[in-house]
C-alpha cells in the first residue's frame, strides 16, 4: 500500500493531507468503497494555513448546504482529523437505494444533537490529480486506524453518489436524490 504524500484531498471542506494506497478513487454510481486518508502531524511537515471553503461561512459548524463550511484555517493535521472523525459517529444514518428505474436515491436521519450537519459530503482531490472534480458521498462507516506513534489515519467507507460538478449545493443532491416512497 502506498502513500501518496503530495496529493491532498478535501472532505466537506476539511483538509486530508494524503489519499492512502491510491491516489484516484474508483467511482461507480451506487457503489461503496472504503477511502483511507492520512492527516500529518510531525513536525518535518508544513501545517496549511490556508482557508478551505466550500461555501458557508469561515469557521462554522462541519457541514453545510453547499458541502463544506468548516475553516482550516491554523489547524494541525491532528485537528482536521477529529474534526472528521465525527462523521463516523454516527453509522447507520443513510438510507441508499435505486428506484425501480435504477436511479439511486438517498435519506439521511441525524439526531437533533449530532455534531455534524450531514453525512452526505463533498470529497474534492488537491490540484495534483488532473481530469477528477470529486464526488458526492454519503458516509455510511468508518474506522479509526491511528496508533501512537505513527500516522494519523482515518477510514470512511463511503457510497458514492454523484459528480462533484453535478450539484452545486447538498441541498441540490438531496432534493434531486430524495424520491418520495410512491415512486420508489
Amino acid at each position: 500500500m502506498s502513500r501518496y504524500r503530495n496529493i491532498s484531498w478535501e472532505i466537506d471542506g476539511v483538509l486530508a493531507n494524503a489519499l492512502v494506497g491510491s491516489d484516484h478513487p474508483t467511482f461507480i454510481r451506487g457503489e461503496t468503497e472504503t477511502l483511507e486518508f492520512e492527516f500529518f502531524t510531525d513536525e518535518s511537515v508544513v501545517e496549511t494555513t490556508t482557508t478551505f471553503v466550500l461555501g458557508g461561512e469561515d469557521g462554522s459548524t462541519l457541514g453545510g448546504e453547499d458541502g463544506g463550511t468548516l475553516s482550516s484555517d491554523g489547524q494541525t493535521g491532528l485537528d482536521r482529523y477529529l474534526d472528521l472523525r465525527k462523521l463516523i459517529e454516527y453509522t447507520g444514518t443513510n438510507a441508499i437505494g435505486t428506484t425501480l428505474g435504477g436511479d439511486p436515491f438517498v435519506r439521511e436521519y441525524l439526531t437533533e444533537r449530532a455534531e455534524v450537519e450531514s453525512r452526505l459530503v463533498k470529497i474534492v482531490p488537491g490540484d495534483d490529480v488532473r481530469l477528477e472534480s470529486g464526488f458526492w458521498v454519503a458516509v455510511e462507516s468508518g474506522t479509526v486506524n491511528t496508533r501512537s506513534p505513527g500516522p494519523v489515519l482515518l477510514s470512511l467507507d463511503v457510497t458514492y453518489l454523484a459528480r462533484a460538478n453535478e450539484y452545486q449545493t447538498r441541498d441540490e443532491l438531496i432534493d434531486d436524490l430524495s424520491t418520495p416512497i410512491t415512486q420508489l
